[in-house]
């Protein structure tokens, strides 16, 4: 026996009467049950024996699950006894969910949830049904007005309506019209249309509704939607009027008035699309010099001058939300408005708007994205590091096939004969400076005593060889074999013998250049590397009998002389930052080699400052610091401080506090930004200056005004701004007045506007969030702009600041040519280092895979100061990325790079990407950006990256036990967008916020997917059984069956409280968020264009976060890269 328990809310009760009984005994009739028991607010129970029903059972399915035997659900609308296929002609999909009853799944009806649960040695069970307030099925409305409950053909509706002589009386261009009210629009999967616009449809399209003709009215089912017209344009006319053609008679038209009420929602949608088609039609017809750029702001000021005392334009313009830059709107319904403007003939088609290069219609010249594979154009210089890894895919720049082979012969060549000796003449001088010392024919002879307590001298002789402070020699360290060069930085005497202190040269070997399998460079034995990796707090000193001979190394420069080409001659040209944070080559500057009272200072002897002074060395007043948590903060953020005065005479610092909102106010975080602070009146003293971090910007922005650019990326790179003040007294918070601030705490943009901007190159530039990011720090100017894709080059154009770039639609393989470059910011494709790519030996791979070489390429071509390559993390660990820093090394670039956690600078999503920073050689070489935001989880990946050649490796993404801010979570992220459920809906405020059409199969599987525990997915529903084999995906199927050690993710879903693991599935503008978006950044394209953009793009934040390292590199005096802060 079974029993199904009915659990209504109080203010249904009443109101659902006699539906809900026809609706449990339609749910008998499909579950087969025989008895209900009826549960009402009052307690009371009614027993009602099952019979059979004329009425029909719809159910829908929601999102209401609690635990891991439910699953999530997706306002799918199917009918009982419906066999119709689902729209997925590919998977041939049978959307008859019901005949495929799983008992363990919870079920909706019409407006009931229901959940089956059977106990455990029990023949009975108990179905509970709750009922929501709402209702979402097709047929579940049905009108008072309809007179006729059975629904008519068109063609029956006509032949009522129509006699003989309306049809003789009709002239060319005249026609009927009728009224359709109670209408709806749906395809023939029973799926509401959210878009009256057949032409963008590949299947049926039907419509039910009134029709209506003066008193009479006729109930019409099942209508075939033929086209439809948009009428009542002209400033003269106040609305539009949208009609629906009859598919039987052409002259027949049906006028669209008032919907069914559950599809007024996407009625309305589409009603503000038709009135801005409207709008915006006659202001091109109206001022047909106009481009697609006064979208911006020439259109608000137009229209409203026009219709600001029309209440139907009111309605319409309060809808976006106070947002009157219209391009992103008209950007995401260009196909309409074309489609629009197209009918109504060439004034309105024909004119600057549309013919504009930059109208995010079809691009219509250039590349235009084509995907046919090139080979990737090369300088010699990158040619021969690259070859062996990309044989078929370079090109060699300006050669022809003749060329190219006779280049791959000399490369052989030059390959086996690199090692072979020159022919050289020894003078007798240079045999003996550098001969092998042989130790056991005389000891030792010290002279140039610097110490008498510490048996300090200047220079020793052995075998009438003298070695002084500074010189470089060959030693068998720890009596091994290997023989490694340093230069001697102490001489101390001991008895008969001596010891000597010193820093070690490194060879490539010793270096990152160690994880490179084959070593292209012809220089790579006479190379080496100058560090500050000494051996000071070794217990037992380096003896003097561990010297081999003495070597020639030359400075500062990229080869040997010819006539030290020998056994001894060595040459050095980057310092190596040996360290596990950082592993950068650096140029060699001769300030490195300092001495002081005869000894050469290496990293752990420099001069010892106070912490004070080194505190006033780098801040003043005036300055804003962060320090680490006082006692009472909170313990996982920095205190941010204002420097109100520096008493050198006892070294004491007055410092002002900032506080956060939320340790001072309940305001919920979603109407603050998160950078935002409280300017307070708590003064103190302070002098733990261990407690400095780092320095950062605050700065004061008046209340109620917008911010400055370099403010909206939540904080990145330390910039906070306040408006209000906090009164700890009172502990009240009031919005500042005083104008005298804005001298005090001064803008980004009045600290930067003295600095040169770089003009620059964005390669692979894509929607442009890269370039955006440099140039809101101040920095750089992006010149010109190169990608194959037409509307990612269109969202780059109109996102652009300021009107003097250079938007270039082809491959980069065409376009090196003469320019003068300052910076080149590049995020090559980085689709075949993926991890989820499992054919990154393709040809197609392969070929992406070798615009690394194009990369390196462009700077051998242009010798940039600055350039920037962005790329996924696994890159690391390829040979492709060794011979680039080789090549790179090689053409005289310093380098630096790591992976960075976008959720450590203010993304709301995991995302690791490896950044390689190279600066020419007369540039301080900027450094990696620090985290600012605090990531609650541990990080796993790329904690380490590759073996640094001295027994360590480089270090990637930390975890950081304290951050300036907190984690910005996906409720703090999206919490404040609508709700659109799977897309069907749109909000105009938020044009973008938009997804593909979901099929009913998705839909499904989305729905049986469950919310507990949180990040469930595809696989868990299948392992848990919640998704049958009726139900499931081939194609999901197959890659976990195929590569079962992948940790593939399909339909996962979110932590609210956490950020995402992946973009891929989310709507546009919560992607475009987490990305680092700005909400006034246009997206081109279609659906599957924007995806792509924003998929591919580097987070803004990121890119910011770059740019103000690179300001800092350009202006900071106490920059650690630059020579005079060495070591």
């Amino acid at each position: 026996m079974t029993r199904l328990f009915i659990l209504p809310s109080k203010n249904l009760h009443k109101r659902l009467g006699n539906s809900l009984i026809t609706f449990c005994l339609s749910a008998f009739k499909i579950l087969n049950l025989n008895t209900i028991n009826y549960l009402s607010p009052l307690s009371t129970t009614m027993n009602s024996k099952f019979e059979e029903s004329d009425e029909e059972g719809e159910l829908a399915f929601i999102d209401d699950s609690r635990s891991n035997s439910h699953i999530n659900t997706r306002d799918v609308a199917l009918q009982d006894g419906d066999d119709s296929d689902d729209d997925s002609d590919d998977d041939n999909y049978d959307r008859d969910i019901m005949k495929k009853y799983d008992a363990k799944l919870p079920k909706e009806i019409k407006d009931f949830e229901i959940i089956v649960k059977t106990k455990k040695h029990s023949l009975i069970n108990e179905i509970y049904v709750d009922v929501p307030a709402r209702k979402k099925v097709r047929n579940a409305y049905k009108s008072k007005n309809i007179v006729e409950e059975v629904g008519n053909t068109e063609e029956e509706c006509l032949l009522t309506l129509l006699n003989e002589e309306d049809s003789l009386g009709i002239c060319d261009g005249d026609y009927i019209k009728f009224d359709l009210n109670e209408f709806i629009i749906y395809d023939d999967n029973e799926r509401e249309i959210t878009d009256l616009w057949p032409e963008k449809e590949t299947k049926k399209i039907y419509w039910d509704g009134l029709i209506t003709d003066g008193n009479e009215r006729i109930l019409c089912r099942k209508g075939v939607y033929c086209t439809f017209s948009i009428s009542g344009y002209g400033t003269e006319i106040s609305d539009v009027e949208i009609m629906i053609q009859s598919s039987l008679d052409p002259n027949v038209w049906y006028n669209l008035l008032k919907p069914q009420q559950m599809y007024q929602k996407l009625w309305t949608s589409f009603l503000w699309k038709a009135r801005m088609v409207k709008y915006v039609l006659d202001f091109i017809h109206e001022n047909p010099n106009y481009l697609f750029c006064d979208l911006k702001d020439q259109f608000y000021k137009w229209i409203s001058s026009q219709r600001s005392n029309e209440t139907v334009f009111n309605e319409w313009i309060n809808a976006v939300n106070g947002n009157f830059d219209f391009r992103s709107v008209v950007a995401n319904n260009i196909d309409l408005l074309w489609h629009q403007a197209h009918n109504l003939g060439e004034d309105y088609s024909d004119t600057k708007f549309f013919n504009d290069e930059f109208c995010p219609l079809a691009w219509n010249n250039g590349a235009g994205g084509s995907n046919k594979m090139e080979k990737t154009v090369v300088t010699p210089s990158v040619y021969k590091w690259f070859v062996d890894e990309f044989p078929q895919c370079l090109l060699l720049l300006d050669s022809d096939q003749d060329d190219q082979e006779e280049i791959n012969d000399c490369c052989e060549r030059n390959e086996q004969s690199k090692e072979e000796p020159c022919l050289y003449i020894q003078s007798d001088q240079e045999y003996h400076e550098y001969k092998k010392i042989d130790h056991s024919k005389e000891r030792p002879y010290f002279e140039g005593c610097i110490s008498e307590e510490e048996q300090l001298y200047e220079k020793v002789i052995i075998d009438g060889v003298t070695f002084e402070i500074g010189d470089a020699v060959e030693i068998y360290p720890d009596d091994s074999s290997q023989r490694d060069r340093c230069y001697i930085t102490e001489l101390h005497r001991k008895g008969n013998s001596g010891t000597f202190r010193l820093v070690w040269l490194y060879t490539r070997n010793q270096t990152i250049l160690c994880n490179l399998k084959k070593d292209k460079s012809s220089k790579n034995l006479r190379e080496v590397f100058f560090t500050t990796h000494c051996e000071c707090d070794s217990k037992t000193p380096m003896t003097i009998e561990s010297i081999i001979r003495k070597v020639k190394v030359e400075y500062d420069e990229s080869a040997c002389s010819d006539y030290f080409y020998d056994e001894y001659s060595l040459f050095c040209r980057y310092y190596y930052r040996h360290v596990q944070t950082d592993g950068a080559f650096l140029t060699f500057r001769p300030e490195m080699l300092n001495f002081k009272s005869g000894n050469l200072i290496c990293g752990c002897h420099r001069p010892k400052l106070s912490r004070f002074v080194r505190f006033i060395n780098e801040y003043e007043v005036g300055d804003c610091i962060l320090i680490k948590p006082r006692s009472g903060d909170n313990t996982n953020l920095y205190t941010v401080c204002y420097i109100e005065q520096i008493d050198s005479e006892n070294e004491l610092v007055k410092l002002r506090r900032f506080y956060r909102f939320c340790e001072v106010s309940i305001i919920s975080s979603q109407k603050i930004a998160i950078n935002e602070l409280l300017y307070s009146d708590y003064v103190f003293d302070f002098n733990h200056y261990r407690s400095v971090v780092r320095g950062c910007h605050v700065e004061y922005v008046k209340y109620g005004t917008t911010l400055p650019v370099n403010l909206l990326h939540k904080g990145s790179a330390n910039h906070f701004f306040f408006s209000r003040k906090y009164d700890t007294e009172n502990k009240s918070i009031r919005p500042i007045k005083s104008d005298k601030m804005a001298a005090k705490f001064t803008d980004y943009k009045y600290k930067t506007g003295h600095i040169c901007r770089l003009n620059g190159l964005d390669l692979f530039c894509g929607g442009g969030s890269l370039g955006r990011g440099f140039e809101d720090a101040g920095i750089v100017k992006c010149k010109w702009a190169i990608d194959k894709d037409p509307f990612a080059l269109k969202t780059y154009r109109h996102n652009a600041q300021g009107d003097d770039i250079k938007i270039i639609n082809e491959s980069v393989n065409k376009v090196l040519s003469d320019a003068i470059l300052d910076i080149i910011l590049a995020g090559s494709p980085c689709q075949g280092f993926s991890y989820m790519n499992k054919h990154r030996g393709s040809d197609k791979s392969q070929s992406n895979n070798s615009l690394v070489a194009s990369v390196a390429s462009f700077v051998d071509f242009y010798r940039p100061r600055y350039f920037l390559l962005e790329n996924v993390a696994r890159i690391t660990r390829t040979s492709v990325f060794m011979h680039l820093l080789a090549c790179l090394l090689e053409i005289g670039y310093q380098i630096r790079f790591n992976v960075v956690s976008a959720a450590q600078l203010g993304c709301s999503q995991i995302r690791h990407r490896v950044f390689l920073w190279g600066a020419a050689k007369d540039e301080v070489l900027p450094e990696m950006p620090p985290t600012t935001h605090h990531y609650k989880k541990r990080s796993g990946a790329h904690r380490e990256l590759l073996e640094m050649g001295n027994s360590l490796r480089l270090q990637g993404v930390q975890d950081e036990k304290h951050a300036s801010l907190p984690m910005i979570t996906i409720k703090d992220l999206i919490g404040d967008l609508p709700e659109i459920d799977t897309g069907i809906y749109w909000d105009p405020a938020y044009p973008d916020h938009r997804t593909y059409n979901l099929s009913l199969k998705c839909k499904e599987i989305l729905r049986r997917v469950p919310i507990d525990p949180p990040l469930s997915d595809y696989y868990l529903a299948r392992k848990l059984k919640l998704i049958p084999d009726i139900h499931s995906h081939a194609s999901y199927d197959a890659k976990i069956k195929k590569y079962p050690s992948c940790n593939y993710k399909y339909c996962q879903r979110i932590d609210k409280d956490d950020v995402f693991v992946t973009i891929c599935t989310v709507m546009i503008r919560e992607a475009a968020r987490a990305q680092g978006f700005l909400e006034t950044d246009i997206l081109c394209g279609k659906v599957s264009d924007q995806y792509r953009i924003v998929g591919n793009s580097v987070p803004r934040n990121i890119a910011f976060s770059l740019g103000i390292q690179l300001c800092k590199a350009m202006t900071d005096p106490n920059h650690k890269s630059n020579p005079r802060n060495f070591p």
